[in-house]
């Protein structure tokens, strides 16, 4: 897996506000007929906001068997890469700068385990705390159980894997079937249809490697937008990658490509931040 956070100056952007980008738009937009192929990826890491990077590492290398990781600092958070034993995406905890809401956001980390309550009882030890919900309300494997971390993501952590790996993230949003029919492009994909339950509502995207994405409507008001989040795809082509993207209706955060070994993107409507190296 190739994650290349770690190049100088790579997360020197702008907040979305004020950053230019490329609209999926083809009038005006620069983008003609002999714009690249679009290629799809594979997703590499999942970056989620904390309130400390020192803290986040020490709980999910304790709790979760995860690498600690070395802190980066770039223009705009500090990170360190942790990668999990058991296999699936890397976790990227980030430090912002200039402070972000990163309590109690409206977002799932699911995480297969060869034992949910072994992983619960780990997970209050390293202060986080056990959450009540069961698998018959979310719609989860029948013996899944659940978690928070200290900064309030809430964990899922299903049974049947011989090691701690992850297997889904998932976040509140504005509207599922948009969503999912956007990331569904990026992976290659198609999305699944909605399923309610009494936790949510949720449509799931299948990516590869095992990896899925979820689209949730918690029903209970919080904010969806801009959530400190990066989703990190690994792909063949860059420049390809950025076409499938901007067809789907995301934007490209411009002056942060550096070189073409890294792109920056954003997705439509919930603006989640979109890492974009070479290879899978």
């Amino acid at each position: 897996m190739k994650v290349y956070s770690s190049l100088p100056g790579l997360l020197a952007l702008l907040p979305l506000s004020s950053c230019a980008v490329i609209t999926a738009s083809r009038e005006g937009s620069g983008l003609d007929a002999a714009a690249p192929q679009a290629v799809t990826g594979s997703i590499t890491a999942i970056g989620i906001g904390i309130s400390d990077l020192a803290a986040a590492q020490k709980f999910y290398s304790t709790a979760f068997d995860y690498s600690k990781g070395s802190k980066m600092s770039f223009g705009v958070w500090d990170e360190a890469i942790m990668m999990a034993k058991g296999g699936g995406p890397a976790l990227i905890p980030m430090k912002f700068k200039n402070p972000k809401t990163v309590k109690d956001l409206p977002v799932k980390l699911s995480f297969n385990c060869p034992d949910p309550k072994a992983l619960q009882t780990k997970v209050v030890a390293g202060g986080g705390k056990a959450v009540e919900k069961d698998a018959a309300t979310t719609g989860a494997k029948e013996g899944t159980l659940y978690a928070s971390d200290p900064d309030g993501y809430l964990l899922e952590l299903i049974p049947g894997a011989k090691g701690i790996g992850l297997a889904s993230a998932g976040y509140g949003v504005v509207n599922l079937n948009q969503s999912a029919a956007f990331f569904s492009k990026l992976a290659g994909t198609s999305p699944g249809e909605v399923v309610k339950k009494d936790a949510w509502d949720m449509v799931t995207v299948k990516t590869s490697k095992a990896m899925t994405l979820q689209f949730l409507n918690f029903r209970d008001g919080r904010n969806t937008k801009e959530l400190p989040l990066k989703i990190v795809w690994g792909v063949p082509s860059i420049p390809g990658f950025k076409t499938t993207i901007t067809e789907g209706g995301g934007t490209i955060a411009q002056g942060s490509s550096l070189g073409g070994m890294v792109g920056m993107a954003y997705s439509p409507t919930d603006k989640i931040l979109i890492e974009i190296n070479s290879g899978r």
